[in-house]
């Protein structure tokens, strides 16, 4: 009547068998990879299975006892195999606690396979039919009661009380997996029980424990693999992930939620309803030009609200023992790092509002703190600052003596101002002094105090270092009461930025009074200003606008007063002052750069005119000075030949100040050599008011000398001009040198330079500088009708 539950039962086992197989051979990509006890356990499993099917399936009494001993192999090493899986689940790896596990199991297997001592663990003592099947009946011995019985209900109620305590201790989403063994342990513990029982006894041949212990490895692995991804790891790991803090989720394939940890939950209000939810609707701050970066860069950034993300996405891929990879989620993290973005900000308004070298606020912080003193309508004033010979210094000794020297000023400085008062480097060696609720007396004395510090030598590396320091000061919101002459009333309301502007005017009033010294702003120093910037900008458009014109002075030969050459001097036609000489202009053009440009036009505008006067006399000398920049380049060289047109040289003389010929005599010899190829001479300007080397004059090669007008409007009254005029005379006659004298006004002057044997002069006695025409008309005639 029952006979067909015999063919079931091994069926039944031989099909979990297969499943349990199956694990095996799978579990490496749905579980990762697990270690080699849970493959043996899972092992186990199906030859349990194995042995139960073979076992119902045998019909004599040597087969039954042989299968009852190799029984013995699942049933004494499952225990042990299952508590250690569970230890590892929950992060423990005691290797010496695992040996252990194994020693009576180990003396279970010996005591069953050993004939003389089998008894103690069981002997057979009868048989009986069940559903026509042989079923042997075993009574158990000391060993099964009291030894391996005890230590395998033991085992797995360690375990289970392991899992408890891993229970209650982790967190709500972590505890899915060892609820699920903790639930399929119990239920397989309880069939044990049942099969154990007296009634169980009379149906061992139909024991369910093999099957059922498969059936939980079974249930728990398809339980986990749903998600395609191992739920949990070991407990310690788990406690990390768990604590760590920065927001981590984990995604599967499908970007779906699986879990979160702590500060996940707390940053983005999670909960358990939303595991399987699509991540991106979780992050809404995460927009969808964010994910589409992720799949090519490791990191992005993005604000929620006030809140700085830096996101991480990283792919969870295993890689099988064929080399095949299979994407199984992804890990996202979240970073908040807007301290980092706030500390930043911070470390970059230091950058930008200190000086990285003396540590002292700089130009923007000092104009906001004036702008805010000038809100609340506070007596204030400005001290701008600049070292004097700094420059020297700095280029002789080298940027780190020039370092050094700063950062000493700006604590001597410091120690001459009040707390409140605030010290700034506007750059350079340049400095700035903010003073508030203060006096004229009070301002004028710090300065001078500053003036005493700062003149103290710096010792640097065997060195005294010494600077002064030139100082502008400027007022504003001052009360009635003090000097208006500190400051106009316009003043009163200025700007920072007009502030500075004053103070930087006073300072190089200051400079220009003898350096180390101060000055106070006045408007006299802004309109001097404002009429220098006009004359800059006039000065460029003047090159533009052919503005300019060569005056020429005629050259007279001193004994028989004809004219021999003229001398071209530039003049600017300005639209607003009208004819205005070099010494207001040129210092300007300097400063401009456009020395060249003027050197340019006036070479080429005396040999334009030069050819003009051809036809009148080629005998005529035309001199035109060059300024000190364009000496001895090229462009002077390229000039010079354009003007010449291929002509010789021979009427043209370049007019070069002794300094700026004597100091570079040697670098520009060469430009010496190409100006005498082409026939040009060279007349040393203002000689004796320089360096007046002799030596120097046998290098340099020059044709002439031209004595400055100093000695020449002294020569009657004062005995020395007398010696040195007559010395530089002979000099040059020595020297094969040309002489003219500058500056001849009165008949005396001439009969003095005629009896001295001076050839040549110049100056208002003959005429003052004219136009062309206004000098062809009225000289040119005169002068050669008395050669004819």
């Amino acid at each position: 009547m029952g006979a067909w539950l015999v063919p079931v039962y091994a069926i039944a086992n031989a099909i979990v068998a297969i499943l349990c197989i199956a694990l095996i051979l799978l579990c490496p990509r749905n579980q990762g990879k697990p270690d080699w006890g849970f493959r043996f356990l899972l092992a186990i499993s199906a030859f349990w299975n194995l042995i139960a099917g073979c076992s119902a399936l045998s019909q004599s009494p040597a087969a039954l006892l042989l299968w009852a001993q190799l029984h013995v192999f699942p049933i004494a090493l499952i225990p042990p195999l299952w508590l250690i899986f569970i230890l590892v689940r929950v992060g423990y790896r005691w290797r010496w606690v695992q040996s252990l596990l194994f020693v009576v199991p180990a003396a279970t297997m010996a005591i069953t396979w050993h004939p003389l001592l089998l008894p103690w663990m069981w002997r057979l003592s009868s048989f009986h039919q069940l559903f026509n099947m042989p079923v042997a009946v075993y009574e158990r011995g000391l060993w099964f009661q009291f030894v391996h019985t005890p230590y395998s209900y033991g085992l797995f109620l360690a375990g289970m009380a392991l899992l408890v305590r891993v229970i209650l201790e982790s967190p709500p989403i972590q505890r899915g997996e060892f609820q699920l063994l903790l639930g399929l342990t119990f239920s397989v513990g309880m069939v044990n029980v049942v099969t154990l029982s007296p009634l169980g006894q009379k149906f061992l041949f139909f024991d369910p424990t093999p099957v059922g212990w498969t059936l939980v490895w079974i249930v728990y692995c398809v339980c986990i693999s749903r998600r395609s991804l191992l739920q949990t790891s070991p407990l310690v790991y788990r406690q990390i992930f768990a604590g760590l803090d920065t927001a981590i989720l984990v995604m599967n394939r499908d970007r779906q939620l699986l879990e979160y940890n702590n500060r996940a939950k707390k940053d983005f209000n999670l909960s358990p309803q939303n595991l399987m939810s699509q991540v991106a609707s979780l992050l809404p701050f995460v927009k969808e030009t964010h994910w589409r970066l992720l799949q090519h860069q490791s990191k992005v950034e993005c604000v929620d609200v006030d809140i700085h993300w830096c996101i991480r996405e990283t792919p969870i891929v295993e890689t099988t023992r064929f080399k095949k990879s299979f994407l199984l989620g992804y890990i996202l993290s979240l970073d908040d790092v807007s301290e980092e973005y706030r500390l930043q900000a911070q470390l970059l308004e230091g950058a930008l509002l200190y000086d990285p070298l003396t540590e002292l606020p700089n130009r923007t912080l000092l104009l906001k703190r004036l702008e805010t003193a000038l809100e609340q309508e506070v007596p204030l004033a400005i001290l701008f600052l600049d070292l004097d010979r700094f420059k020297s210094i700095n280029d002789s000794l080298g940027h780190r003596a020039g370092d050094y020297l700063l950062q000493q000023m700006a604590k001597q400085m410091q120690s001459c101002l009040r707390s409140q008062d605030m010290l700034a480097r506007f750059g350079g060696d340049e400095f700035a002094i903010l003073m508030e609720d203060v006096d004229q007396a009070g301002v004028l004395g710090i300065c001078d105090r500053i003036q005493a510090a700062i003149h103290t030598p710096v010792a640097f590396e065997g060195y005294q270092l010494l600077v002064s320091a030139s100082i502008g000061v400027a007022f504003a919101h001052i009360p009635s009461t003090l000097s208006r002459d500190l400051n106009s009333s316009e003043k009163a309301t200025a700007t920072a930025d007009r502030l500075i502007r004053d103070a930087d005017l006073a300072m190089y009033k200051a400079k220009t009074a003898g350096k180390a010294c101060h000055r106070v702003y006045n408007d006299v120093l802004h309109q001097q200003a404002m009429a220098a910037i006009e004359m800059e900008t006039a000065l460029r458009q003047a090159l533009e606008q052919d503005q300019f014109e060569l005056y020429y002075q005629p050259i007279i030969e001193i004994k028989s007063e004809t004219m021999v050459g003229v001398e071209a001097l530039l003049r600017w036609h300005h639209p607003h002052h009208g004819l205005l000489s070099p010494p207001v202009f040129i210092p300007i053009a300097e400063n401009l750069g456009i020395m060249s440009k003027l050197d340019t036009w006036v070479i080429l505008a005396a040999c334009r005119q030069y050819q003009q006067w051809q036809t009148l006399d080629q005998s005529l000398m035309v001199g035109v000075n060059v300024s000190a920049n364009n000496w001895g380049t090229q462009a002077l060289i390229d000039v010079v030949k354009t003007g010449l047109a291929g002509q010789n040289g021979d009427w043209l003389k370049l007019e070069i100040s002794e300094d700026t010929l004597l100091g570079s005599a040697t670098d520009n010899a060469w430009a010496m050599d190409e100006l005498k190829n082409l026939g040009v001479d060279i007349q040393l300007d203002d000689f004796g008011t320089g360096y007046s080397s002799l030596s120097y004059l046998c290098q340099i090669r020059c044709d002439g000398l031209k004595i400055d007008k100093s000695f020449v409007q002294n020569l009657v009254q004062l005995p020395q001009a007398y010696v040195l005029v007559k010395t530089i005379v002979d000099l040059a006659h020595s020297l094969n040198l040309t002489v003219v004298a500058e500056g001849i006004e009165t008949r005396q002057q001439w009969e003095t330079l005629k009896a001295l044997g001076c050839a040549w002069g110049q100056g208002y006695l003959w005429s003052q500088p004219l136009p062309a025409k206004e000098l062809e008309t009225k000289f040119m005639h005169r002068f050669m009708d008395q050669r004819i």
